[in-house]
């Protein structure tokens, strides 16, 4: 099936201004590079539609939330869920910046995944084999 939107919010709620987060992450000396990008966590506004996470929309597990007009409900993400966020910024006169698709699907824990090394080698020869991570067959909790 397709997606449903269950939730949308934006940056105007934000706790802590962007050139706030980039203070507090650089204030120890620890130096951006371009090309960097930070994560903000969770974003959710005041109105219960805006809220930017599951565990906010049910309430801590106390209702349940509804997925679009599909019928399902839930509380918190369930094995084979799938989950795709979109974002971009935008400003009247300025063009409109975005990240695209991401997308993902909760697996059963104990899955086996592919790893960085089975699922895009072209990069291994890159680092000339010197990326250390899981090897094929890991599992994932």
């Amino acid at each position: 099936g397709g997606y449903e939107k269950v939730t949308e919010t934006n940056a105007k709620n934000i706790y802590w201004s962007f050139s706030q987060q980039l203070a507090h992450h650089t204030v120890t000396g620890c130096r951006m590079c371009p090309g960097d990008l930070c994560g903000t966590g969770t974003i959710s506004g005041s109105d219960p539609k805006s809220f930017g996470s599951l565990l906010e929309l049910s309430w801590n597990k106390t209702k349940e939330v509804a997925l679009g007009s599909s019928g399902v409900t839930r509380m918190f993400l369930e094995d084979g869920d799938s989950v795709r966020m979109k974002g971009y910024s935008s400003k009247q006169g300025f063009g409109r910046v975005g990240f695209g698709d991401c997308i993902g699907t909760v697996k059963p824990a104990g899955t086996i995944l592919p790893t960085l090394e089975a699922s895009q080698g072209a990069y291994q020869g890159a680092y000339h084999g010197a990326y250390q991570g899981p090897r094929v067959g890991s599992v994932y909790p």
